[in-house]
């Protein structure tokens, strides 16, 4: 047995002995890394290297809040110094919050230095170690989200808390603890509990992460479900410089566009299902009354299990005494090998990978779609599939910014439509760069094309994920619409960081950047400062307009309020019929 250590012991671990390790969160419909979670380890080969052990100890020797803020530091550093990108997450234990000797404001002091802001910290809270005393570690988190930081609820599920403690703080994130992945594929109770999460997150717009994914089985799953961010073994493996394998997600790296909208649903058909207990032969019949028939999918319960196809019973009715030996076995012991089966909201670009990396193809010519809770739907097929998005990606290139490639008006309007359609809440946001016009005609188009493409590669890298979708609508003018997660903190950043990017253009293209005389629109000489980005957002909720038209004068009188703004804030208004 180990040698229990003192609290000198702990305090030298504490001031040289902490390494920082990291492990990816993956976006896995982009193929792209939302960031990383800082991982603290103890010396490496001795009795206190696991954290779980380290941090123990730490409290039971009042040392908690030291050793917290030591790794959270040592995290910072090591983040910045290796060059990753993305949001760092930092593991905290609740108990630290409410420790009267924990320092305020430490962590904004960290950031300094870094190249870091608040925006790329994310606090996560251990549900295993929470607190009882809500109100003062609520008043903590406001605290930390005041200064711009983001927070979330890791391992969820294992404890007792996890739930009520969501209602309270309302993180930005939520991590699904790895006890409901491990094995999820074979236990329908695990699937039932993750689809409810899933549902939960998409009501209260909190963004989900699962960590603990440990299989191609379990991760293929979480797909079908809609699970965008993924952590765990099977894409990469904590350590101090994290190596992402080979996994096909890290090729992905597919631009959100218009075919978003466009879901498994969509492509499913109704095809009366056959009993996994009928018998061969009554099928072969019901096949020879529909010879356009090339499977039917085998349901029992209202959940499907796969495919019975025509050359499957052909193959057994071929043989010698095929029909005397097989018409009354029954249906379930001829499955088709593989079969596909997915849920409604999987995304046509999921599907399509799903479908090419089964090597035998005929078996995926059909897959069958299943409702959130596992009932049949209906059966797609392939074809359909390919021509569906050949016809996407023909349109969205027809109609793409020839600058940008970002989609135009008209799959932006296209996108709007859909969402008006389906009768589902948005979130419209107008970006547009203040004096754009001066500024080109001072400083000329190729620079002007500059401060476009700037705003174009700062949209992408600070507003995109699951219900992000970006158009860039003519000229300086763009639009964000977002289902999913509140886009505002982004925003905000955003115009700071357009106002620092176009300084550097402008100083790196060999000008002052200080205010200049420019002619404005009205024919006269006047002083302009550098571009600016003014943004209006309506929030658009049901009853929904009636179509885009409805919408006009709403967002004519956003985009006057926030050029009002000049660059320093966001008008905000709500959709009303």
């Amino acid at each position: 047995m180990a040698a229990k250590p003192t609290a000198t012991d702990i305090e030298r671990i504490i001031d040289s002995g902490i390494r920082s390790v990291f492990q990816p969160i993956v976006d896995v419909i982009h193929g792209e890394i939302l960031g990383y979670e800082g991982l603290s380890r103890g010396p490496a080969g001795t009795d206190w290297e696991s954290p779980l052990d380290l941090f123990a100890y730490a409290e039971e020797f009042d040392l908690l809040p030291q050793m917290e803020l030591q790794c959270r530091a040592l995290s910072m550093r090591r983040f910045t110094e290796r060059g990753f990108q993305g949001k760092l997450f930092l593991n905290s234990n609740p108990h630290a919050f409410v420790d009267q000797h924990y320092p305020k404001g430490r962590t904004l002091e960290m950031l300094r230095g870094t190249g870091l802001t608040p925006d790329h910290i994310v606090i996560e809270l251990t549900e295993k170690y929470l607190t009882e005393d809500y109100v003062v570690l609520k008043q903590a988190l406001e605290h930390y989200r005041r200064m711009g930081f983001q927070t979330a609820i890791d391992d969820l599920g294992a404890g007792y808390n996890g739930l009520r403690l969501w209602s309270e703080i309302q993180p930005d994130y939520v991590k699904l603890d790895k006890h409901f992945v491990q094995g999820i594929k074979y236990d329908p109770v695990k699937q039932a509990f993750a689809r409810s999460i899933i549902h939960l997150c998409d009501q209260l717009r909190t963004t989900l992460i699962v960590e603990g994914v440990e299989t191609e089985e379990e991760l293929e799953l979480l797909q079908d479900y809609g699970v965008q961010y993924v952590q765990g073994y099977v894409l990469a493996r904590p350590d101090e410089q994290p190596v992402e394998n080979s996994h096909p997600l890290y090729q992905l790296a597919q631009q959100r566009t218009i075919h978003d909208l466009h879901l498994a649903e969509d492509l499913a058909h109704w095809v009366r299902p056959v009993d996994p207990y009928a018998e061969l032969g009554e099928v072969w019949l019901r096949l020879e009354r529909e010879p356009e028939a090339h499977a039917f999918p085998v349901v029992s319960n209202g959940k499907p299990s796969g495919f019975i196809q025509r050359s499957r019973i052909y193959e057994m009715f071929s043989k010698p005494y095929g029909r005397e030996l097989f018409s009354h076995k029954p249906v379930f012991k001829f499955l088709a090998p593989h079969a596909l089966i997915v849920n409604r909201h999987t995304g046509l670009s999921a599907l399509s990978q799903m479908v090419t990396n089964e090597d035998d193809l005929m078996a995926r010519q059909y897959f069958i779609v299943q409702d959130d809770d596992g009932q049949y739907l209906g059966v797609g097929n392939t074809r359909d599939l390919l021509r569906k998005l050949t016809d996407i990606k023909l349109r969205s290139a027809r109609h793409a910014n020839p600058l940008t490639h970002m989609p135009g008006n008209v799959p932006t309007n296209e996108h709007l439509a859909e969402l008006i359609k389906h009768q589902q809440p948005f979130l419209l946001a107008y970006v547009d760069i203040d004096h754009f016009k001066p500024f080109n005609d001072t400083f000329g188009y190729s620079l002007g094309d500059e401060l476009i493409l700037q705003l174009s590669q700062l949209l992408k890298e600070r507003l995109r994920g699951r219900g992000q979708f970006l158009g860039h609508i003519g000229g300086d003018d763009f639009v964000v619409v977002s289902t999913h997660n509140d886009p505002l903190p982004q925003l905000r950043l955003l115009q700071q960081l357009y106002r620092e990017a176009v300084r550097r253009i402008v100083l790196d293209a060999g000008f002052d950047p200080k205010p200049y005389q420019a002619i404005d629109r009205h024919g006269e000489y006047r002083v302009f400062s550098l571009p600016t980005l003014s943004i209006g957002v309506i929030n658009v909720q049901k009853p929904m307009p009636a179509n885009l038209d409805a919408l006009t004068s709403s967002l004519a009188k956003v985009k006057h309020q926030a050029k009002q703004m000049r660059g320093e804030g966001i008008a905000r208004a709500e959709w009303q019929s």
